[in-house]
């Protein structure tokens, strides 16, 4: 057990492939985990160096230049990272990208467009597949404001999110930062109100692994908050489940009902385009939750208010759960398939 605990804290630090290679032969459960943690692994890095030739072939064919280094020996996440000299060179890559099929992690136009420029140092596109692959586009940032107000008052990706300000106006941003932090001090609005987050899918593989288990069986009610593109609804209605997604984003609500109906299963989903904050969640026999882990920090407590008695909750994510965060989750898991993992977080009411 307590093996199985220090593969679990090194997911958290990014490195769980080192210790899984330390584990291999001690014998019993550890070893046999540690194996799997290493074939998945290995397929995270082939998938990854797929990836990066594909995308370095279509860079190199529209003239942007960008460095990047080949994928080290067993990834644990499906990320590719390159270097590109500036903001202007990251937009310019991203619109290549987007031609090949990936798409924007967050869209700015006029001042945030212009504020992002000027403050940010990271441009990131997916690509949902069986995992989705992430690409991220890092250039030298402004150096860091050296007083502490300065620091405090540097826009931020929720701060472009509260409003569109005219181009000419993007030097305005520190004002709405302050007056949404206020805002969301006294109650006035949720923090970060503008998303619960960016869309990640959960790999395929690890669909049924994570409905396993929570025990999700023929006529329970399972329910995915950020659904996407309804992948985990479909593996929860093909097991006789009735599955409820909620998703914000109306054109991955579209793509979710779309892939139900194609799966001739669209009479147990539903599919809600609104956001799920607030929702009660009574008939619920199983929620999964698999968004950034501060989203899922704020959350929880409304979360598993609303639960009856005998239903879980589950969070899934590779990073850490925040500190101070309550209640604690009862059990966590290291899940596994062929080609991904995960820590799964679970609470029971």
């Amino acid at each position: 057990m307590v093996s199985t605990e220090v593969l679990i804290e090194r997911v958290h630090t990014g490195d769980v492939a080192v210790a899984a290679l330390d584990l291999v032969d001690v014998g019993g459960n550890p070893a046999v985990m540690a194996r799997a943690i290493l074939l998945a692994c290995e397929a995270i890095t082939a998938k990854i160096t797929e990836t990066r030739a594909e995308v370095l072939a279509h860079l190199e064919r529209a003239g942007v230049p960008v460095d990047s280094a080949p994928a080290t020996d067993l990834q644990q996440r499906h990320t590719l990272t390159l270097e590109v000299a500036d903001a202007s060179t990251a937009m310019q890559a991203e619109r290549v990208l987007v031609e090949a099929g990936f798409e924007p992690w967050a869209t700015w136009t006029g001042g945030a467009r212009r504020s992002f420029e000027h403050h940010a140092g990271q441009r990131t596109v997916v690509r949902s597949g069986d995992a989705t692959s992430v690409v991220r586009l890092q250039w030298q940032r402004q150096a860091a404001p050296s007083s502490g107000i300065a620091r405090v008052l540097r826009p931020t990706e929720a701060d472009w999110a509260t409003i569109e300000l005219p181009t000419l106006l993007w030097r305005s941003y520190p004002v709405v930062r302050v007056l949404r932090l206020v805002a969301e001090r006294v109650g006035l609005r949720h923090r970060q109100n503008a998303s619960l987050g960016p869309f990640l899918s959960t790999p395929v593989s690890l669909l049924n692994p994570l409905l396993d288990l929570v025990d999700a069986t023929s006529g329970d009610t399972v329910v995915d908050i950020g659904c996407g593109d309804g992948r985990l609804l479909e593996a929860a209605a093909r097991r006789g489940c009735v599955a409820v997604g909620f998703e914000r984003d109306p054109v991955l609500a579209e793509r979710a009902r779309q892939r139900v109906t194609d799966a001739g299963i669209g009479n147990r989903v539903t599919v809600i385009t609104g956001d799920a904050r607030g929702v009660g969640l009574d008939d619920a026999d199983i929620v999964f939750v698999f968004l950034p882990t501060d989203v899922v920090a704020r959350l929880l407590p409304d979360l598993l208010t609303t639960l009856r008695p005998g239903a879980r909750l589950v969070a899934h994510e590779q990073n850490r759960l925040p500190a101070g965060l309550h209640p604690l989750p009862d059990e966590r898991h290291m899940v596994v398939s062929e080609q991904a993992l995960t820590v799964a977080h679970v609470w029971r009411r």
